[in-house]
């Protein structure tokens, strides 16, 4: 009977914490520069802000590695990678 328990713990844990690691590696693995990208993270928000009609939602950089929407400064922050990236994930390094 303990082991069944411990079996459910398990996987339990598995269901849990397994899509997050799967889901970080996948990003690692495309996260590497891609040169041939037109633009980069920052310009390919600021084109999809603009072209939603949202001209006068501001987009800059956060030093917390977070990305986010703040509504009430209605501002989109971006990490310095996801910024400056040109990766598919926006994670990648990005050109000085």
């Amino acid at each position: 009977m303990p082991i069944l328990i411990i079996l459910g713990i398990l996987a339990l844990l598995a269901l849990i914490f397994g899509p997050q690691y799967w889901v970080k590696s996948v990003m690692a693995r495309h996260a590497v520069d891609r040169p041939d990208f037109p633009g980069t993270g920052g310009e390919l928000a600021r084109h999809l802000l603009d072209q939603a009609g949202l001209a006068d939602v501001g987009l800059e950089e956060t030093p917390a590695g977070t990305d986010h929407y703040d509504p009430i400064a209605r501002v989109v922050r971006l990490s310095p990678n996801n910024l400056t990236g040109r990766s598919v994930t926006g994670c990648g390094r990005g050109r000085s």
